[in-house]
């Protein structure tokens, strides 16, 4: 997989983690404020096509949050492809565990 940092001027993104991790949050903002938006507008019965707007609002939201973990992963020099299994495997787990009792899925 290409890395994302390698064609990207250093003008259009952040250069440094901390950096990265700031818009991280800007972004899980935007997906979390939209999302809370569809909830309130479908228990209000809003117009499906106010709802559908906020539904892409938040999956363009997530879309770039998805980029942004990317390009931390490539700044730290970690494998996106060991990330995604790695967390796979211990979201695989975790489920595992709740359904036996052992521990919360929040865990």
């Amino acid at each position: 997989m290409a890395r994302l940092t390698d064609d990207m001027p250093a003008v259009m993104g952040p250069s440094d983690p901390f950096q990265t991790v700031c818009v991280m949050m800007y972004e899980l903002g935007d997906v979390v404020k939209n999302l809370s938006r569809v909830r309130y507008l479908q228990a209000l019965g809003a117009e499906e096509k106010l709802v559908h707007y906020r539904e892409e609002e938040a999956r363009v939201g997530l879309a770039d949050l998805i980029v942004q973990c990317r390009v931390l992963a490539e700044q730290l020099g970690w494998q996106w492809s060991k990330l995604e299994a790695d967390g796979l495997e211990r979201f695989k787990e975790r489920v595992l565990e709740a359904k036996s009792g052992q521990r919360s899925c929040a865990g």
